[in-house]
């Protein structure tokens, strides 16, 4: 294709739903303008099936925690989310409730994908409701400033230089790929981590070329294992060895691997070249 003026691009639908093309599946739940609410949070939830929604419905119906539909939108009332939590709090237990009972929904209902949080609803005295989406919010200080003019008013195309690693080499392909992708960040990294101390052959090796100490290293790789370090995101749940008396921050592990992986990729770029440790 050659270059063309596009003055227009049509936005994708959000969320859609497929619908079930069957009379197997019928939902009985009256149609109503209002629905009664216990508490002051709602979670609303979004699925990619009726058939999902339909079977998350089944699971919850007569127990303590109300599946509530109004106005074709629908919201899960948990009791273990209480009325005197700040929102903050209040998404955090909607996290893990909606986690615990996807889970519980798909031990007894093995077919079931699951639902999703759309946002937490906090519901007023006087009949409305405000939906809430709470996202992670990472700004930049002051003190990075410097580096990121630096980097902004420096040479042109800086990607230029990972390119041809990056097209090349499924390594740092898949590396980069755990550097940017979505999920659970400590995941990720330590997977980044993984493919580098392969490519090098083990983690003395990583330590040998340079590609960072061993202190550091070895603070990453415990901290990112830990449940006491880092809670729910650690990769055991269980471990019984000694968490890390300083455990890196997601901040810190984030700049951690980076540095390790561009120095990586740099040493694959221009094997004889000596690591910088400036970035």
């Amino acid at each position: 294709m050659g270059l063309q003026n596009i003055k227009y691009i049509v936005p994708a639908v959000r969320n859609p739903r497929a619908k079930v093309n069957t009379s197997v599946f019928q939902r009985t739940a009256p149609k109503l303008a209002y629905a009664k609410a216990n508490q002051r949070w709602w979670i609303q939830i979004e699925c990619d099936s009726d058939i999902d929604l339909y079977i998350f419905e089944k699971a919850l119906s007569g127990s303590e925690i109300r599946f509530v539909e109004l106005e074709e939108n629908f919201y899960v009332e948990d009791p273990r989310i209480p009325d005197q939590a700040e929102m903050g709090k209040a998404h955090d237990l909607a996290e893990t409730c909606i986690a615990q009972l996807n889970g519980a929904t798909r031990i007894l209902c093995p077919h079931f994908n699951q639902v999703r949080i759309e946002s937490i609803v906090e519901l007023l005295p006087n009949g409305t409701g405000r939906g809430i989406v709470s996202y992670s919010v990472r700004v930049h200080g002051r003190s990075t400033l410097p580096a990121i003019e630096a980097f902004l008013t420096g040479k042109s195309a800086p990607i230029a230089s990972i390119l041809p690693s990056l097209k090349a080499n499924k390594d740092v392909q898949e590396a980069l790929y755990y550097l940017g992708a979505e999920g659970n960040v400590w995941s990720n990294l330590y997977k980044a981590s993984e493919v580098v101390e392969e490519h090098v052959g083990g983690g003395k090796a990583v330590v040998e070329k340079g590609l960072c100490s061993r202190s550091a290293w070895e603070r990453f790789r415990r901290t990112a294992n830990h449940q006491e370090a880092i809670g729910r995101f650690s990769r055991h749940a269980r471990s019984q060895a000694k968490p890390p008396p300083d455990p890196m921050t997601d901040s810190e592990a984030r700049l951690f691997l980076d540095a390790l992986v561009k120095r990586w990729i740099d040493s694959v770029t221009a094997p004889n070249a000596a690591p910088d440790f400036s970035t």
